[in-house]
């Protein structure tokens, strides 16, 4: 379980985090550790991270709705990064559509200190990329009835084969269980090999038949 969570450099391989994931993984049920996309203890994580600057889980669900948004911010830019310039437009955006009054300094201070966000060279980023994806999923996940919200899944799924969608997809499929996810899903992967029909073992293998008129008998004597 630790290794596929910690999968292609998904989360750093250090004590704390591998630490961490024992922890859940034993206060989980036999039925969360059956589910293969392992999301939960991903969820564990971020909530671990969250629990260092908030002491309500309203404060929790405040900035987890800002992060969320923050990482479709990004995504719909196709970067991991903002300036600080930028950061100050998503703030004011996010704020205005919200009719919320928070202080810039503050919430970012607070998503650096909880290593969710880290400020490199001027610039904002997720510390680790699973905090992006989640955050991108989560993003999805909430606004999965909407025309463009469908559209932009329709295309990722379209090119599952990157990384990044992939994992997107991996935590959506974890956060939302609505029917236009799985049925994309499917649908790409039946495109994938529209041109080929099932083999039925009959005619199909006709050829294959007549290369053996006789079976031989070998006799061991």
């Amino acid at each position: 379980i630790v290794d596929s969570i910690v999968g292609k450099n998904l989360i750093p391989s250090y004590p704390l985090f591998i630490l961490t994931i024992l922890q859940s993984i034993e206060a989980a049920s036999y039925h969360n550790l059956s589910d293969s996309s392992h999301g939960h203890y991903y969820e564990f994580l971020i909530l671990q991270a969250l629990f260092k600057v908030c002491d309500r889980n309203e404060k929790i669900t405040a900035y987890s709705n800002y992060l969320s948004e923050l990482a479709n911010f990004m995504f719909v830019r196709k970067r991991r990064y903002v300036s600080k310039p930028e950061f100050a437009i998503f703030h004011d955006l996010f704020s205005t559509t919200y009719s919320l009054r928070i202080d810039l300094d503050t919430y970012l201070g607070d998503l650096v200190q909880s290593t969710i966000l880290a400020e490199r060279n001027g610039e904002i980023c997720f510390r680790y990329s699973y905090f992006y994806y989640f955050f991108v999923a989560r993003y999805l996940a909430n606004n999965v009835t909407d025309q463009e919200t469908i559209d932009k899944i329709a295309s990722m799924c379209k090119r599952i084969y990157r990384d990044e969608f992939a994992n997107i997809i991996v935590f959506l499929t974890h956060l939302s269980r609505h029917p236009v996810i799985l049925e994309e899903i499917v649908k790409n992967a039946r495109d994938i090999f529209a041109d080929f029909s099932p083999v039925k073992f009959e005619d199909d293998i006709s050829k294959i038949n007549k290369l053996m008129d006789d079976i031989p008998r070998f006799v061991f004597e």
